[in-house]
């Protein structure tokens, strides 16, 4: 089983990719992970060339579980995938997550350095997200039929074929 999780920032990707993967016991991957080198004291971002080697042995891989904001490197995945599932919340409480996430990140230290500027391009992002990700997916309509728009793990789970 293949499946992809989208949705913009704060939306609960993380939380509920690896919830699943728990309960289907499969690989759980972040595409934060790919996209930027967390090695680093602050946020930066990876090279194209390693971002293919890693997105490559993924899809290599018999099952996994992939879950990301949408960036054009989430084609491949996408395609691979037998359920492509499109977390939507509104705005509002995307918006108090990532703020929330922010403070605790400020609070605990936590590396890479999270900076006000960084959330408010996260905010920013997600703001327009779905408008995007619409324009996005017009461009690919054989992947329709894949996309499940879900506000929480219940609908996950429910629509994760058996």
């Amino acid at each position: 089983m293949k499946i992809c999780i989208i949705g913009p920032s704060g939306v609960g990707k993380t939380s509920i990719s690896q919830q699943l993967s728990c309960r289907l016991n499969i690989t759980n991957h972040e595409f934060d992970d790919i996209y930027w080198d967390l090695s680093n004291e602050h946020y930066v971002k990876s090279s194209q060339e390693n971002m293919d080697v890693r997105i490559q042995a993924i899809l290599q891989l018999d099952q996994w579980i992939m879950e990301g904001a949408y960036d054009k490197r989430l084609l491949p995945f996408f395609q691979e995938s037998s359920t492509i599932l499109r977390l939507k919340i509104p705005y509002w409480l995307c918006a108090f997550r990532l703020i929330k996430r922010f403070i605790g990140a400020q609070i605990t230290h936590k590396q890479p350095i999270e900076t006000w500027a960084h959330t408010v391009e996260l905010l920013k992002f997600s703001k327009n997200f779905d408008q995007r990700l619409d324009e996005f997916f017009k461009k690919y309509p054989e992947l329709s039929d894949k996309v499940v728009v879900v506000k929480d793990l219940g609908g996950c789970v429910q629509n994760i074929p058996q």
